[in-house]
């Protein structure tokens, strides 16, 4: 790639296909983000504002680049932090016999991730949009930025 912010969608294919991640709930929600940014981007391509334009861009290639490292996340774990969250619950179930309360904190902020991209896949299911808080990063989960794609 001649430039990484440059990552489009045959790309993202590509990189899928080669690393063998499936596209979840979770991974369909950053790409649709992606599409809400590149839509804003397309609006202001034309205007006179240019740093609104370098804004979107950067958003959609964030959430391209989020939906990459929620794949490699899950498939790391291999479970969908969305469609499989019940069988990780049942496996925490008897890992602790029924007592939540000695979840550790990845346990935990995983779980606690599960429950905000099924709440924000059934907004964008109902038309509402969503735009995720700067805090929320899926790399913490899966080791930062030595781990990067």
């Amino acid at each position: 790639m001649k430039n990484e912010r440059e990552l489009n969608a045959i790309q993202f294919k590509q990189i899928m296909k080669a690393h063998n991640y499936c596209e979840s709930v979770t991974v369909r929600i950053n790409l649709v983000r992606a599409s809400y940014y590149y839509q804003l981007y397309k609006q202001y391509f034309t205007s006179e504002n240019q740093q609104d334009c370098a804004y979107y861009q950067a958003e959609r290639y964030n959430s391209v680049k989020q939906a990459l490292l929620v794949a490699k996340l899950e498939y790391q774990q291999g479970w969908r932090l969305v469609e499989d969250v019940s069988c990780y619950v049942r496996k925490l179930h008897r890992k602790y016999a029924g007592n939540f309360t000695k979840l550790t904190i990845q346990e935990k902020g995983v779980l606690d991730l599960s429950r905000l991209c099924e709440t924000i896949y059934n907004m964008q299911l109902s038309g509402k949009n969503y735009d995720e808080p700067d805090n929320l990063h899926f790399e913490l989960l899966i080791g930062g930025e030595e781990n990067r794609l």
